[in-house]
């Protein structure tokens, strides 16, 4: 038996298919739910590590994906605490709060019908996001 893929590589795929069928906001939520989908993941497995309690792993868990974004250091449920290091962490993290979410929050609350550019931007924020989270 294989092992199943990651869930947010699943969404990353969708997304793609997405856009390729004109599907722009449908494939801006996807990238959204992938990119939180490996944060949630990388950073519950931190904390995990950290020997944080399951109530405090599964509290983040329930986050939105703008809350995990803007955790700061020194707080453990920071992307930076766990990343800090990684080149590019800083430029991602300002695309992913100030483009990324801004404009999955426009297609989902606001009705907004992206153009194939804005889904474009936010594929290249997502495999940003999955490249700089290992899996």
């Amino acid at each position: 038996l294989r092992a199943r893929p990651a869930s947010e590589l699943l969404f990353a795929t969708q997304a793609r298919l997405l856009v390729n069928r004109g599907q722009y906001s449908l494939a801006i939520v996807q990238s959204a739910v992938a990119v939180e989908a490996r944060i949630t993941r990388c950073v519950a497995r931190h904390l995990t590590r950290l020997g944080k309690s399951r109530e405090y792993v599964k509290e983040y868990r329930g986050k939105t994906l703008g809350k995990k974004l803007w955790y700061q250091t020194p707080n453990p449920r920071s992307l930076e605490v766990h990343y800090g290091g990684s080149a590019g962490l800083g430029a991602l993290l300002l695309k992913l709060r100030r483009s990324f979410t801004p404009m999955r929050n426009r297609v989902i609350h606001e009705g907004h019908v992206a153009t194939q550019e804005e889904a474009l931007r936010c594929l290249r924020h997502m495999d940003g996001a999955l490249r700089l989270f290992p899996d």
